[in-house]
């Protein structure tokens, strides 16, 4: 077998092992490291990843993974670039697969350059040959490559076995010839590095006994099946480690995520049971049950999650939201202050202590409390609209118009804030920028009743009653139960007759 048909061999041997992953979605880590992680798209600052570990979080942080793999978030950038800014899993896994055959080539002179140093080595380029199908075929590399996050694994591993050849040429080549070679060679190096820390060292392994080819083959396309979706990736642990408290609540997770809320009960309740204070999983499985209207059980559940973790931000605020519910105010409203002191910058919680404090009629502190919601996330549509409803209800025109501009420079596509900004400009008369924003909201969500109908009392107003018809029908026949709507409808009529 010649030079040629050896390649040709590895390359279809790679292809064959993994072309079943090119229909797999983002799994695992995938989503933390590519899905979620905003270096990976092209309107982020390409610096930063220059500036963020791996998964996106600024690395001087003490909450930072510290794995820094700027040039591995790189490839991903192109492969988004490639598919116009899109996360096509496909791209992603052809990459993965196409940087896998390279890497499986490369092992060939790797192999041979080694076995060449031993005296006792014969039929050298067949040795390394089959050496380079065993590696190519080898079930291990599965995680590597199926799984997206591996790609660090295989660039790093792709120019630590060019970096093995070029040395050769290091030690084979004198005068300024040594010290270009030994320049792209620490080049090289560094690239690697920062592809993955761990290329710093390699081990490579020689395997012999044909028979274990079909063996890897096999087990190989067996493994990649249980990376195709989250859940068959979580099942298979599951019959591994079946005592395994973290496998179940990944199980539940999925299956929370996915609206099976049974499994997700369930699942979380065996996490606990084999893990008692496992307070993640307790602060998930009250959320469940709050959403059920079960807030004794939630409580319970969540008090023993900071009993566990006295700093758990997430239970503290979670543990307000159920004493709210369960109308015990005081209480409610130190939990929200214990989530802040454990996590300053929260906004979610600024938000619902907000909603506490407008339900106490305390509504200073509910817009100070919103106002902290949004100065940490400008995108929280939710504060922004309360903000803008509750300084509308208590008359303060002018610092709807304020914030509503500014709420709207941060949010352009959120119908809400749309809305509340167009209702206060038509009670102050500036009819024809309350239509535009009106029409804004409504083109945003077509589906919203209540939307027509307050445009319709806009048009009324404004003496431009067919128009005004028009909302008020429209409104009726997307929601029939707004009676609002329908009264005015019927004075509309009266008023025409």
């Amino acid at each position: 077998m010649d030079n040629s048909q050896k390649y040709i061999t590895i390359s279809v041997a790679a292809f064959i092992c993994y072309c079943n992953t090119l229909g797999g979605t983002f799994v695992f880590d995938d989503n933390e490291a590519i899905v979620k992680n905003k270096d990976v798209m092209p309107y982020t600052n390409i610096w930063n990843i220059f500036k963020n570990d791996f998964w996106g979080t600024d690395i001087t942080l003490n909450s930072s993974h510290k794995s820094y793999r700027p040039l591995t978030i790189l490839s991903y950038r192109l492969n988004v670039l490639y598919s116009k800014d899109k996360l096509d899993a496909f791209q992603f896994h052809a990459t993965n697969i196409i940087l896998y055959g390279l890497l499986c080539l490369l092992s060939v002179p790797v192999f041979e350059l080694f076995l060449k140093k031993s005296k006792y080595a014969t039929n050298v380029h067949d040795i390394a040959f089959l050496s380079g199908l065993l590696f190519t075929v080898h079930p291990v590399h599965t995680e590597a490559v199926a799984g997206l996050v591996g790609r660090a694994d295989i660039l790093s591993s792709v120019l630590f076995f060019v970096i093995i050849l070029l040395y050769q040429k290091v030690r084979n080549s004198t005068g300024e010839c040594t010290v270009f070679w030994f320049t792209v060679v620490v080049v090289l190096t560094g690239c690697a590095v920062l592809c993955k820390e761990t290329s710093i060292t390699v081990v490579i392994c020689s395997c012999f006994f044909y028979g274990l080819l079909i063996i890897f083959v096999l087990r190989t396309i067996l493994r990649n099946m249980n990376w195709l979706t989250e859940e068959k990736l979580f099942s298979s642990a599951l019959d591994v480690c079946p005592l395994n408290a973290k496998v179940h609540y990944n199980i539940a997770k999925i299956a929370a995520d996915n609206n099976n809320k049974a499994v997700a009960l369930e699942e979380y309740r065996k996490a606990i049971q084999l893990n008692p204070k496992y307070e993640q999983a307790m602060n998930n499985l009250a959320n469940l049950l709050r959403e059920d209207k079960k807030f004794e059980e939630a409580e319970v559940l969540l008090r023993k999650a900071v009993d566990v973790r006295p700093n758990f931000a997430a239970a503290w605020m979670n543990l307000g939201i159920v004493l709210t519910n369960l109308n015990r105010s005081d209480e409610s409203e130190h939990c929200y202050k214990m989530a802040i002191k454990y996590r300053n910058k929260y906004p979610d919680c600024y938000y619902n202590l907000g909603n506490l404090y407008l339900d106490l009629k305390r509504n200073e502190n509910a817009l100070k409390a919103w106002e902290m919601a949004v100065l940490y996330k400008p995108n929280h549509v939710a504060a922004w609209s309360n903000t803008l409803v509750l300084l509308d209800s208590m008359k303060k025109y002018d610092e709807v118009i304020e914030l509503g501009r500014t709420a709207l420079i941060h949010n352009p596509k959120a119908p809400a804030l749309h809305f509340s900004y167009a209702n206060t400009l038509g009670k102050l008369q500036q009819f024809e920028k309350a239509e535009g924003h009106f029409l804004e909201a409504i083109n945003l969500n077509p589906t919203n009743g209540l939307y027509y109908s307050n445009l319709g009392v806009l048009y009324h107003r404004w003496g431009k009653k067919d128009k005004a018809r028009q909302m008020y029908t429209k409104a009726v026949q997307i929601d029939p139960n707004l009676k609002s709507a329908e009264l005015n409808l019927k004075r509309l009529t009266k008023e025409a007759q």
